[in-house]
């Protein structure tokens, strides 16, 4: 099990602009992983603003394509549901 953790400072924001981004991955196999996560003012892509929520997704990491899918949980600054699904190619 991997631990990751992300604080940020947020300069231009008005109030509280600490934030962070933290949560677990769970390697399956060697090239497949789960993880798990809850942000706190981090931007949330789909709202266009910065919010607090959590996600959980699967990723498959191969030589020189990665994929990724999360379903994703926004609190602040409205609740919503997102999708999201990644590809890099390195």
């Amino acid at each position: 099990m991997l631990i990751y953790a992300d604080p940020h400072l947020i300069p231009g924001k008005t109030g509280d602009s600490f934030g962070y981004e933290a949560g677990l991955e769970l390697p399956i196999m060697a090239d497949l992983y789960l993880r798990g996560g809850l942000n706190r003012n981090s931007y949330q892509p789909h709202l266009g603003a910065y919010g607090r929520g959590h996600g959980f997704g699967f990723g498959w990491a191969f030589p020189r394509l990665s994929l990724d899918a999360a379903l994703t949980r926004s609190f602040e600054p409205t609740r919503t549901n997102n999708f999201l699904f990644s590809v890099t190619i390195i």
